[in-house]
């Protein structure tokens, strides 16, 4: 699965970030399971991650 340059995360990519990290997953695993940069998970993280963590679904629609 080979993705554009600039596509925003979609919000299943989200919700598999969240469980995955839930799993212990680690960044670069993350990246490579669903098929992004693993530089693109810690902006993700950074952008969207709370005093409860990181949740996919409160990403998705937080108007990023």
């Amino acid at each position: 699965m080979s993705r554009r340059i600039g596509s925003h995360l979609t919000y299943e990519e989200r919700c598999q970030i969240s469980v995955l990290l839930k799993r212990g997953e680690s960044c670069r695993g993350i990246g490579k399971l669903i098929g992004v940069s693993h530089s693109t998970i810690v902006k993700e993280l950074k952008r969207n991650r709370s005093e409860q963590g990181y949740i996919g679904t409160t990403a998705q629609f937080s108007g990023d």
